[in-house]
């Protein structure tokens, strides 16, 4: 009996952070993520208007939660690489094989999914598989996974991140290095759409350089979060939380808005406002259900794309029996965003403890080995010059 309470406390604790790392309210937060990127792609299904036009603004903005997820990426690599990069012995290969492990594996797995269902050639298959397509998503018949322009952005970002760990080592570079890549940013807009190809696909808007400001924002974030004066005087004090919590108020105005880069601000605050757990956001993003929908986010994203095709019949069965066939788009979305949700929890911890947290595990284990095979060397230089 001890052995099967074992194995299922092993399935239920599904997280990916050691536990000196864990960080609940991130769990959270990427669970608003997904949340907000499954119903933007369900609203964007429905076919009915809104009976309630701001509501149609509000679920218009879910896309917004790709943003929160490249924020919330760079925050928690950042914090936890510049911990391991004094510690391991080869720490850029370290962060590598952790990325590899943790993206590659599913990533490949959901390629070979998608190459059954649409059977394309081998140039789109390997352009995917390896994401060279995100270089060529303006030319029709490179992209296979629908989604797959977020990966692409954030490997683009892993690649130099390892770069930056030494000389982004105060607030003032961080801040420097955030308003940089905004330069980047407002640079690609301009001259990229001068570029006619470009415009296929919204190939600009999904292009790296569009988003890396984002990366920045999280890095930003990390050093003001870990900054003593800042946790003294906001993370720590029980009267600026309702100062955070107003200003989480207003942050959600801009959110709606539609101008990016205003709204991927408000995300930030919204992050830095989840930090305590005594504020509102601190409180919900700490909710048992959304973190772990947080901890299956990585399946979620990649396999609801293919949910949206397959629950067809159950969504149109639902609308049906629940006379939302005729109703507006409120009514059909109440009725089936819960269920395809629940779904999608399903299917996330099946996903990750199945075939995420093995591969995980397995990048683990090769670093572990490889700190090892690198400490050798040094005990048997010390034995002999004993």
């Amino acid at each position: 009996m001890r052995g099967y309470r074992g194995v299922w406390r092993r399935w239920t604790d599904s997280t990916v952070a050691e536990r000196k790392q864990i960080l609940p309210y991130i769990d959270g937060l990427r669970g608003v993520a997904i949340l907000m990127v499954i119903a933007y792609h369900l609203a964007a299904e429905v076919g009915a208007q809104f009976a309630i036009g701001p509501l149609q603004t509000v679920f218009g903005s879910g896309h917004r939660g790709v943003q929160l997820f490249f924020i919330l990426s760079a925050f928690t690599l950042f914090a936890s690489s510049q911990k391991r990069f004094k510690t391991d012995r080869l720490p850029i290969l370290s962060f590598y094989i952790r990325r590899i492990f943790r993206i590659v594996p599913f990533w490949l797995l959901v390629n070979v999914i998608w190459a059954l269902i649409l059977l394309p050639n081998w140039t789109t298959v390997a352009s995917s598989a390896t994401f060279a397509f995100g270089f060529l998503r303006f030319i029709p018949g490179y992209e296979l996974v629908p989604g797959g322009w977020s990966l692409f952005v954030e490997e683009t970002f892993y690649l130099f991140l390892p770069l930056i760990f030494g000389f982004i080592s105060s607030t003032r570079r961080a801040l420097g290095l955030a308003i940089l890549l905004f330069v980047i940013s407002e640079l690609w807009w301009r001259f990229a759409s001068q570029i006619q190809a470009f415009s296929h696909a919204n190939f600009i808007f999904f292009a790296p350089p569009a988003h890396w400001f984002a990366f920045g924002l999280g890095i930003l974030l990390f050093f003001v979060a870990t900054n003593e004066r800042v946790r003294t005087r906001l993370l720590e004090n029980r009267v600026a939380y309702y100062f955070l919590d107003a200003a989480t108020l207003v942050a959600g105005f801009f959110l709606l808005s539609g101008e990016y880069r205003l709204a991927t601000l408000s995300l930030l605050l919204v992050v830095f406002a989840s930090i305590p757990s005594r504020t509102m956001l601190g409180r919900i993003m700490r909710l048992g259900l959304l973190r772990r929908l947080g901890r299956y986010s990585y399946s979620i994203y990649l396999l609801h794309f293919l949910f949206l095709i397959t629950l067809l019949p159950v969504r149109d069965w639902l609308w049906r029996v629940t006379g939302a066939v005729d109703g507006p788009a409120e009514l059909k979305l109440a009725v089936y965003l819960p269920v395809f949700c629940a779904v999608m929890l399903v299917v996330g911890f099946l996903s990750f403890n199945l075939f995420e947290k093995p591969f995980i595990d397995m990048g683990r284990r090769l670093n572990a080995w490889i700190n090892r095979r690198r400490a050798q060397p040094a005990t048997q230089a010390e034995m002999t010059a004993l």
